[in-house]
């Protein structure tokens, strides 16, 4: 672990700036808020920089998170999964802001929910930015660095993102996997069939955004099965041929 400033919050009308004491993490392990699960003092800024070998990227699982009460979002958890390099500037935007606005119904989502399934860099670089204005538990989790090929197709590439797979058993996976679908995505996936063989396709992790669909559709009579953002498994059992889609936004 080492410190470093790696954050510079510049003004359009001058040169200073606000740097922010940072955490490096550069090979696989455990994380979480200094002296973790002692309280967690209210502090301006901290960050945590993952950094994944060149080829790499970042897998985050947090296992624990509580951050104080703050209606207005002044207590936050930044999430910026899409970096190139380490730098960060007050125009850089995270893809994800967590915060707990309170409430706490049996009907009100949790505030991190967001974060509640491991999510993922899309390149090199992972930084959580975390500022809390009271007290609080702070967080723990576990990181890894994985291929950049590592979740790669079973099949025959036809396309940018369409497959045909002949082989007897394998896996597929969404664009970008484990990381976020992209906001407009089409993907198709076509199962060829085999004389006297059952194809059984069975989800391991079957996670939509909300936008998003899979679509089934065996090749004897075109019929067609949606299944929609909120479903969370997937397990279907055929003799025929069969095309799985994904769709994400208006198309």
């Amino acid at each position: 672990l080492l410190l470093e400033v790696v954050i510079f919050i510049a003004s359009s009308d001058s040169t200073t700036s606000l740097s922010c004491p940072c955490i490096h993490f550069n090979t696989s392990g455990a994380f979480h808020t200094p002296d973790y699960p002692r309280t967690f003092a209210p502090t301006a800024c901290l960050l945590f920089h993952f950094i994944a070998p060149p080829g790499h990227r970042v897998l985050l699982t947090m296992e624990s998170i509580s951050l104080p009460v703050s209606p207005k979002c002044d207590s936050f958890l930044h999430v910026y999964e899409q970096l190139h390099t380490a730098n960060l500037s007050e125009r850089t935007r995270p893809q994800m802001q967590i915060c707990n606005r309170g409430g706490g119904g049996k009907s009100d989502p949790s505030p991190y929910e967001a974060i509640a399934s491991p999510f993922s860099s899309l390149h090199r670089h992972l930084i959580l930015h975390i500022k809390t204005t009271s007290p609080s538990n702070g967080f723990r989790g576990r990181y890894e660095f994985f291929k950049d090929d590592k979740f790669k197709v079973a099949g025959q590439r036809l396309a940018e993102c369409a497959y045909r797979i002949d082989a007897k058993n394998g896996s597929i996976f969404s664009p970008r996997f484990p990381y976020t679908l992209p906001a407009s995505t089409e993907c198709i996936y076509q199962f060829l069939s085999k004389k006297r063989h059952r194809l059984t396709l069975s989800s391991k992790i079957f996670h939509l955004p909300i936008g998003c669909k899979l679509i089934t559709e065996d090749g004897k009579d075109k019929h067609s099965e949606e299944w929609p953002a909120a479903q969370r498994s997937l397990h279907l059992t055929t003799t025929d041929e069969i095309t799985v889609a994904i769709r994400c936004g208006e198309r």
